[in-house]
């Protein structure tokens, strides 16, 4: 994305694209079914750009074919007032819980047994909460946006589903998707996650940025010795 608009503004030599930024590898267990009955969970603050009050709509629409869903909503914000109002508008008080902020335990429990990680920011400079869902076994739902890298690390059908937007109706779409991908979806999601902690991770960006400022050798260099 980055790479793209730089580009776009007139940078003339290739810009080098970073892999990713995974720091180590998370050790869980390994992936099962989703959670009966099944949920969808959204993870981070509730604030604009994260759009987190488009989720119970969506999960509505959902429920019309997937009758028993559920969702859970970590966190808190300046958004969350607004995210309670929708809750309350499409009348999902009964299927939404609102934990706020959990431990890191409970925090894994609840990515390892989700349905999905629905995240329909519309900025993200990376996404590792992609990595983290994908970690678990568990597929990710982003919404597609020019301000959202995190689509980048989405393999539709693969590891998640991308929505072309926030209407209920496409991200509807989206979990349903999830849903019928299965446990194949999930083994596949986490198999993502097995070759990204190999090939996207800080390491490799050093090693690239590392690289393209490697200085000269000294015997390419004119040291003060050599000027006559």
């Amino acid at each position: 994305m980055t790479a793209t608009r730089l580009r776009g503004e007139g940078l003339r030599r290739a810009p080098l694209v970073s892999p990713g930024l995974i720091d180590d590898a998370v050790d869980v267990e390994t992936p099962g079914p989703a959670a009966d009955p099944p949920y969808v969970l959204y993870v981070g603050r509730h604030i604009p750009d994260k759009q987190v009050e488009v989720i119970p709509a969506a999960v509505a629409a959902a429920r019309e074919s997937l009758p028993d869903l559920r969702l859970v909503i970590l966190g808190t914000g300046p958004s969350s007032d607004a995210v309670r109002a929708e809750v309350r508008r499409v009348d999902g008080e009964d299927w939404t819980e609102f934990p706020g902020f959990v431990s890191d335990a409970e925090l894994d429990t609840l990515l390892h047994g989700a349905l999905a990680l629905v995240h329909p920011s519309r900025r993200e400079g990376f996404g590792l909460v992609v990595v983290e869902a994908n970690a678990h076994g568990t597929p990710v739902v982003l919404v597609a946006h020019e301000g959202n890298a995190a689509t980048e690390l989405i393999d539709d059908g693969v590891n998640g589903v991308v929505a072309p937007t926030t209407h209920p109706d496409d991200l509807a779409r989206a979990i349903r998707a999830v849903a019928d991908g299965g446990d194949d979806l999930r083994r596949s999601a986490r198999a993502w996650y097995d070759t990204a902690v190999r090939t996207r991770t800080i390491r490799r960006t050093v090693e690239g940025i590392a690289s393209a400022l490697a200085l000269p050798t000294r015997s390419s260099v004119k040291t003060k010795e050599d000027t006559p």
